[in-house]
């Protein structure tokens, strides 16, 4: 609940990463931290709210030059931390004080999860962090030296609450990133504000074309 990091070894143990030096509320770290509440919103013409759990404090991971970045809806934007930290002498609470903000959230934006973000692992050349930006029903491209986020596609047949994105290798130089979307506006095991499933069937997978 108040939002942690942890490290999962290749002997299956689990070590802390980034903790709260304890979990009493006063000892929460706020890039971390969950938030409990949102204002109720619109996705794709459905009333929208995450109550409970279900707004976490941290969301997507994804590393690339030494460097971890994480969105947290909750801390209103994309955050980076040195991945060496992770196993340095420090206690795991003081390990914090590395976390930086990259992109903050737009401030005209009231409630936004990035439910998965992704590099394009075959071109080192393309500096960009790819991210399901669900709530806008689109995918966006963040430019990490300046915060500057590009809209890649969008759209609401396309991209129904897209939830999950992941690259193909490129065919005769062309590259695709393929995106899943999984309707989470439409049933109330996600969605507070409707009572009754609405599943748009068959759930879609979209291929977008990329170009420099």
């Amino acid at each position: 609940m108040l939002g942690s990091i942890w490290v999962l070894e290749p002997d299956g143990t689990v070590t802390p990463g980034i903790v709260p030096k304890t979990f009493d509320p006063e000892n929460l770290i706020p890039a971390l931290a969950f938030c409990p509440t949102m204002p109720e919103i619109t996705v794709n013409g459905y009333p929208f709210l995450f109550t409970g759990s279900t707004l976490p404090g941290v969301s997507p991971l994804a590393v690339r030059d030494g460097n971890v970045y994480y969105y947290s809806p909750c801390a209103r934007g994309i955050y980076a931390f040195p991945l060496s930290i992770l196993s340095d002498r420090r206690q795991p609470f003081q390990r914090a004080a590395d976390i930086h903000l990259v992109a903050p959230t737009p401030s005209n934006v009231a409630v936004e999860e990035l439910l998965d973000f992704t590099f394009n692992p075959f071109d080192p050349l393309d500096r960009y962090l790819y991210a399901a930006d669900p709530i806008a029903l689109r995918i966006i491209r963040v430019d990490l030296e300046s915060g500057d986020r590009q809209v890649v596609a969008s759209g609401s047949k396309l991209f129904d609450f897209p939830s999950s994105l992941g690259f193909l290798p490129p065919v005769l130089g062309v590259t695709s990133l393929v995106v899943v979307s999984n309707q989470q506006e439409r049933t109330p095991l996600t969605n507070d504000a409707v009572t009754e499933t609405t599943f748009n069937l068959p759930f879609i997978v979209a291929k977008v074309i990329l170009t420099p």
